[in-house]
């Protein structure tokens, strides 16, 4: 018999978390949903890097100065974004910040940024510019110009959370993403059988979203998508450099930045990465997109129980790894 599925939504880190649960009454999913989305919405405003009064505006605004104390559980995402930093030779990195934000300018004056500007925001946009006082969760920075941007594995962060809450609380079996980027999946679908998710080829269209349910592909449709993914019990975060891509002087530009050239994103289109971690899988699919074919060696390394695909171009087919995942 086939469950019925709720389904609850709400706005948060600039995009749209959705729950499709089912397996319990109506009424303790939706309480259940509630305190999940409340999770996300919490660390929402500690995390957000536009709020004035969230924790890493006050580290931004401090830390240049000296020692800031920050709450532990900042203090170890921070730690941990660190470590991955290192991990992928620096091709995920929350220190990127000055860069986007040089970007953002040249985008708003339709100018490039000359290759002097770069040279400059790169010295210090790398996490070597943190250090962090593990004695009593305090952070500063070693450049005045330095910040920290955690969007690259934030919504991942919070998406954890919410499931590790829908987890104790006994959900069976559920599906919850945050916008087009990242989705957890356990137990089965109302047909008892297991969450099928389709990768969207990439597109440079404003409407493009980076996954759909299998379910609800449109017949004649198929071929607009590159693989579909069975989910249970993981995550699955997909990055490309489409979507959010912006143009200056006519060229069209990814919005992910490679912390090491200073640039944007060209050597890949689309990359995914699946963790039984959603902030895992968020970070890693961004530093995979940066990195292109060099970085599965260091993931395959690092982090044995990931799992992806990386698109080159339209012309070739897609890298699958491990060997033989798909």
């Amino acid at each position: 018999m086939e469950s019925k599925l709720f389904q609850i939504a709400k706005d948060g880190m600039a995009t749209r978390f959705e729950f499709a649960l089912h397996g319990k009454p109506d009424s303790y999913l939706r309480s259940a949903s509630e305190e999940a989305l409340g999770e996300i919405s919490r660390v929402e405003k500690a995390l957000n890097y536009y709020s004035p009064s969230s924790e890493i505006s006050q580290i931004n605004r401090e830390a240049t100065d000296g020692w800031v104390k920050i709450n532990p559980e900042t203090f170890h995402l921070i730690s941990h974004c660190i470590e991955i930093s290192e991990k992928t030779r620096g091709l995920f990195d929350i220190a990127v910040s000055p860069l986007i934000k040089m970007w953002n300018k040249a985008k708003a004056s339709d100018s490039m940024p000359s290759d002097a500007q770069i040279e400059s925001h790169l010295e210090y946009s790398n996490s070597k510019i943190i250090e962090l006082n593990n004695n009593n969760y305090s952070i500063r920075f070693l450049h005045p110009h330095a910040e920290i941007n955690l969007g690259s594995i934030g919504k991942g962060f919070a998406l954890q959370l919410a499931f590790e809450i829908l987890q104790d609380l006994e959900v069976p079996c559920g599906l919850i993403q945050g916008g087009t980027s990242s989705i957890i999946a356990w137990g089965q679908s109302p047909e008892n059988k297991p969450w099928k998710i389709a990768i969207q080829k990439p597109s440079t269209t404003k409407e493009y979203s980076s996954f759909q349910q299998e379910e609800l592909i449109d017949p004649g449709n198929e071929n607009q998508f590159l693989t579909i993914e069975s989910l249970d019990n993981i995550s699955l975060s997909v990055s490309s450099i489409y979507g959010r891509g912006f143009t200056i002087e006519g060229h069209y530009l990814g919005h992910v930045i490679d912390p090491k050239s200073g640039r944007p994103a060209n050597l890949a289109q689309l990359s995914s990465i699946k963790h039984r971690n959603c902030s895992l899988s968020d970070a890693l699919s961004t530093a995979l997109l940066v990195g292109g074919p060099q970085m599965i060696t260091d993931i395959e390394e690092y982090y044995e129980t990931a799992n992806g695909i990386l698109l080159m171009d339209d012309e070739t087919p897609h890298i699958s790894f491990p060997t033989g995942s798909e």
